[in-house]
């Protein structure tokens, strides 16, 4: 049985006709309880699949078979991050975690990104905030790798399109990854003058070792979800129109396991390095206000912002430049 875990969906009819005129090819259908996808339905939950997104809220969610489906759903911005974002991203993973009925979370993003990082046109609006406002969106950000990382339900993130900066680090802390053949990720924060964030300082050297560590967060290198897969940070490398399928099906399989072995073993992988996750987390945040305060930032940020404008007009699937 399908149950909203976060927020209502915009309550709308459709027949099922409609449904399966606007659906996905790889979409939602195959996850909803038979009664809602016969005849008319309301508050229907195949308004997840990308293409037919249309609520307002950031951030949905919906479980089935104890998989929680959060998808960002800030799609006309590539998903970008802003305080909305994070704070239902935020609510609807530690509600999701307290569930004991679900026993996996699939976190994806809705349209043709997962995330574009953060939102460069709200950013620049935060150049006249004091310290206390900057510090709240920055601990709102890295609140989201502790629910990841520090819960006991396991995540497998889905990434299609683009992952940048921040949100490239939630597949990092995502206990599987699953990408979209045509997905990259790439952090452009230095580049900018910004400091990574999501506890990737201590993570990424795990991972991947010290050398490509450096390499990914001094260079703002664009990888490919085939690079990804060889280095060990994607789990999976499927077509984009099995993304959500191939996703879902690790994450069933997660839930299906006895519950108190699955959870004991997120935390046993996890608790051993947890003194040196927060102290980067803590680190990070730190730097990130930093250099959040520095007016050269913000000219920085206009002057990327201006160039993807460029090249949007000369490409429009040219890569987001948001971090």
């Amino acid at each position: 049985m399908i149950r909203h875990v976060a927020m209502n969906l915009l309550k709308r009819e459709k027949t099922k006709d409609q449904l399966q005129e606007e659906a996905n090819p790889g979409g939602y259908e195959r996850y909803l309880p038979r009664e809602l996808v016969d005849g008319t339905i309301v508050s229907y939950a195949v308004a997840l699949t990308p293409e037919l997104v249309s609520m307002s809220e950031p951030v949905l969610s919906i479980d089935d078979g104890g998989v929680c489906v959060i998808t960002l759903n800030r799609p006309a911005r590539l998903n970008a991050i802003n305080p909305a974002l994070l704070d239902g991203l935020n609510t609807t993973l530690a509600r999701a975690d307290a569930d004991e009925r679900i026993g996996a979370i699939v976190l994806t993003g809705a349209g043709r990104a997962f995330c574009a990082g953060d939102d460069l046109v709200e950013q620049r609006s935060m150049l006249d905030a004091d310290e206390a406002t900057l510090a709240g969106f920055v601990d709102a950000i890295q609140r989201v790798t502790r629910h990841i990382m520090f819960g006991d339900t396991p995540v497998v993130a889905a990434v299609r399109g683009w992952a940048v900066g921040g949100a490239f680090s939630w597949p990092v802390n995502c206990d599987f990854s699953v990408w979209s053949d045509d997905a990259r990720g790439f952090f452009p924060e230095l580049r900018i003058g910004l400091y990574p964030s999501g506890a990737v300082t201590c993570l990424l050297p795990l991972q991947v070792g010290p050398a490509l560590a450096r390499e990914m967060l001094y260079t703002s290198r664009k990888y490919t979800a085939a690079e990804l897969l060889d280095c060990g940070l994607a789990s999976e490398v499927v077509p984009g129109d099995k993304l959500l399928d191939a996703a879902i099906a690790r994450a069933q399989t997660l839930a299906a396991l006895p519950a108190p072995a699955r959870r004991a073993l997120k935390r046993g992988l996890v608790d051993p390095h947890r003194a040196a996750i927060e102290a980067a987390l803590d680190a990070e945040a730190a730097a990130v206000v930093a250099t959040m305060r520095d007016p050269e930032t913000y000219a920085r940020i206009e002057r990327e912002s201006e160039r993807g404008r460029s090249e949007s007009r000369r490409r429009p699937s040219a890569s987001p430049g948001t971090a």
